[in-house]
């Protein structure tokens, strides 16, 4: 798996022919108690009434780390200095959601936390699962023959084609807006191939879209794009970016 450090900025081009799209990609595990001291500069007030209503310290962690990185990579993509003075709202399906015509897709899992922000025009979708020994033993039930049969294919460890797919799928269902309450073979992907940088996906019933998918040390990220996007990713070093 590629090396990086944990605390990432990537920048996204996106090409669809003399159109240009900018995106930008923050992923982090920085420690919460970190976060936690800074919650007054992340939050304002009506987050931090509904933050301290909480009950469980788990759903308070998940809550400060989720706004914290998509205020931090909102702040870095519009050039906003102030975290709290970026609005989140949630729409009928729970989907985050922006001021103005900039929109975001957050993922988390374990103490790892994304976000991506991309412009209304051009509708992206983001998960990131940390890799596990068990993932086949996890996710094989949500895959379909014809999936299994392409993992069987790779020259790679299944756990970490069980545990792409798995983010692909995610993925897919937040840029349709679903979640995971459609039946999981409606999302099969049909095809993959992989990369030196990054690997792609497409899938059978949403040709419309692709999925771009990539490994960091122990996670693996993916992101759902319309599938004529000419993509390219750059990573930005930010030394203590997210601290």
């Amino acid at each position: 798996m590629e090396e990086v450090g944990i605390d990432d900025l990537y920048e996204l081009t996106l090409k669809r022919g003399e159109l240009i799209y900018k995106g930008l990609i923050g992923i982090t595990n920085v420690e919460y108690e970190i976060i936690a001291s800074r919650a007054k500069e992340i939050l304002n007030e009506e987050e931090i009434e509904y933050f301290n209503s909480l009950s469980s310290g788990l759903t308070k962690e998940t809550y400060l780390r989720s706004r914290f990185i998509c205020k931090t990579v909102v702040c870095d993509y519009s050039g906003v200095k102030e975290l709290r003075s970026i609005r989140i709202r949630h729409g009928v399906f729970n989907q985050p959601l922006l001021d103005g015509s900039n929109r975001i897709s957050v993922s988390h899992s374990g103490n790892f936390v994304a976000c991506i922000v991309f412009p209304d025009e051009h509708p992206m979708g983001l998960d990131l699962e940390i890799l596990k020994s068990n993932a086949v033993e996890r996710i094989s039930s949500q895959l379909t023959g014809l999936e299994k049969k392409l993992i069987g294919n790779l020259s790679e460890e299944k756990d970490i084609s069980y545990t792409r797919f798995w983010t692909v799928k995610e993925a897919l269902s937040k840029i349709l807006m679903t979640g995971l309450l459609v039946p999981f073979h409606l999302l099969e992907i049909n095809s993959i191939k992989l990369g030196l940088k990054y690997d792609v996906s497409y899938f059978e019933n949403f040709i419309q879209y692709k999925a771009v998918s990539w490994n960091i040390q122990n996670i693996i990220v993916s992101i759902v794009m319309p599938a004529e996007t000419i993509f390219n990713i750059e990573k930005i070093n930010l030394t203590n970016k997210f601290i």
